[in-house]
């Protein structure tokens, strides 16, 4: 079973890329503090990176920024590629199939419409189909 679940703040604002005439993809890391401190007692951080497609891009580019909170679930895939200089880079990400918006970027303004027609804090929104890996 490969299912991973994680929490944590996004590392940079949403950048949104079109892929052929049918998709888009967003690609970003999420920051999560682990709940002990190092020998120094600092915070320990993992950095997660997050490879989102179509309807759930869109949603997240409209509707978070850096640092805001999220909740992603998905699978763990491992590719590689040639770069620039020739030297073959190996990446492992999370395929997010399952979205959780706990911040919002417009939240301020959110909270100054009408009673009734705000949209709940906390959206979920799964991916209706299946995703290939490029």
């Amino acid at each position: 079973m490969n299912q991973a679940v994680f929490v944590g703040r996004l590392c940079r604002d949403m950048s949104l890329r079109k892929i052929g005439e049918d998709h888009r993809v967003l690609n970003n890391t999420i920051a999560i503090n682990r709940p002990h401190r190092d020998r120094n007692g600092e915070t320990v951080t993992d950095y997660i990176p997050i490879v989102v497609w179509d309807h759930l891009a869109d949603l997240l580019h409209n509707n978070v920024q850096k640092g805001s909170q999220i909740s992603v679930s998905g699978l763990m895939q491992s590719r590689n590629y040639v770069n620039k200089e020739g030297l073959t880079v190996y990446v492992v990400e999370c395929l997010v199939t399952e979205v959780t918006l706990i911040d919002r970027k417009n939240k301020v303004a959110e909270d100054k419409t009408v009673a009734g027609t705000k949209p709940s804090p906390t959206e979920v929104a799964t991916q209706a189909h299946a995703v290939t890996s490029a």
